[in-house]
């Protein structure tokens, strides 16, 4: 797997250089390549949807869910997860405090946006087993041991999911 951040063009301009260039290798070293998902207009792919309309006919090509660059309520959060579970081979994991514009923060961070023993359990119970990658500030390096310990505990073990 190799996650890639959409970069600031139209998906017109760099389409036919992906397909062309970039999918016959992908193919040739059976890697899969991972759109993180971004929200705004100005890149390529923006969002789950405009990264599940680009995949659909490309077998290479996944999604890479973050929390901090969605910026929609848990709820929606979690429908559309649900919808593209088959997807997202990977998720960044970390908090944000949309508010205050902070984001990459400790999973149980106070008063952060999202519930992840929330989150946690529901992919558990859709039994994802993708990558998770917890990615903070380095100013909150310090729990990611912690916070990589209460994942393990939710998820029921180590090889489900992959840290």
């Amino acid at each position: 797997i190799v996650v890639a951040h959409p970069s600031f063009a139209r998906l017109g301009d760099v389409e036919s250089f992906i397909d062309q260039r970039i999918s016959p290798l992908l193919e040739e070293n059976a890697i899969y390549l991972c759109w993180e998902t971004f929200s705004g207009k100005r890149r390529f792919l923006s969002g789950l949807e405009g990264i599940a309309n680009f995949c659909q006919k490309r077998k290479w090509h996944k999604a890479c869910f973050d929390f901090s660059h969605i910026h929609e309520k848990q709820e929606k959060i979690l429908e559309d997860i649900d919808r593209h579970l088959d997807l997202i081979k990977i998720f960044h994991v970390s908090n944000r405090i949309t508010e205050q514009k902070l984001q990459h923060l400790p999973l149980f961070y106070k008063n952060a946006d999202l519930d992840f023993h929330q989150i946690l359990k529901f992919l558990k119970g859709r039994d994802f087993s993708g990558g998770i990658v917890l990615e903070y500030l380095p100013q909150y390096h310090s729990y990611l041991k912690k916070d990589a310990q209460v994942l393990m505990q939710i998820s029921g073990g180590q090889n489900h999911p992959r840290l």
